[in-house]
């Protein structure tokens, strides 16, 4: 019975996840989400701010730029 109540006791004390791995994991998730904003913000930004004409230019410069590399 003594086993069990260390057990109940010694549960305050644990993680479900390793701290250094879940330290990585948000490390990694917080450079992932700031590399997607950097690369499709701009996209984000014309779809919020221009209208319809200046997103058609935009991707066909953005698309027509890929080609000629």
């Amino acid at each position: 019975m003594p086993y069990i109540f260390n057990l109940i006791r010694n549960r305050r004390d644990s993680f479900y996840f390793d701290k250094e791995l879940l330290k990585l994991s948000k490390t990694l998730t917080s450079q992932s989400l700031l590399k997607h904003i950097l690369t499709e913000g701009d996209k984000m930004m014309m779809t919020k701010f221009a209208d319809e004409g200046a997103q058609g230019v935009y991707a066909f410069v953005v698309n027509y730029g890929e080609f000629d590399t």
